[in-house]
C-alpha cells in the first residue's frame, strides 16, 4: 500500500467523473484528503463509492476525512456514509472553519 497517498479514479464513458486521493499522515491515521465528483456525475452514488473504496483499503481502526463549514453537500455526503464530526480547525479558511469527521473502521 503507497503509504504517501493516491489519486482513485471513476471512469465513465472515457470520461473521469469522479476523483478522490487518500493519505494515511493524518497523526498516522487514513485520511480522504480530497473527494471531487463532476458536476453532470453528482447525485449517482459515486462520491459514496470512493468512501466505501477508501474504507475498504484503509488499514487501522479510523478513517478520517473534513471539509469547509460551507460545504454542505459533503457534510451530508460524509454523514450518510457513517462519519461524525470529530472537531475543527479554525483560521485555514477565513470565516468558514475546517469540520473534521471520523468514521471507525471495523474489522471481522
Amino acid at each position: 500500500m503507497d503509504r504517501d497517498g493516491c489519486c482513485h479514479l471513476i471512469e465513465i464513458e472515457g470520461e473521469v467523473a469522479a476523483y478522490g486521493v487518500l493519505t494515511h499522515h493524518f497523526f498516522g491515521h487514513a485520511f480522504i484528503e480530497m473527494l471531487m465528483v463532476g458536476a453532470s456525475w453528482r447525485q449517482r452514488g459515486l462520491g459514496a463509492a470512493l468512501i466505501a473504496h477508501f474504507r475498504s483499503m484503509s488499514s487501522g481502526a479510523k478513517l478520517f476525512s473534513s471539509t469547509n463549514m460551507s460545504n454542505r453537500r459533503m457534510q451530508d455526503l460524509l454523514v450518510k456514509a457513517g462519519f461524525r464530526p470529530s472537531g475543527y480547525i479554525d483560521n485555514l479558511d477565513e470565516n468558514d472553519p475546517e469540520i473534521v469527521f471520523y468514521s471507525p473502521l471495523s474489522r471481522p
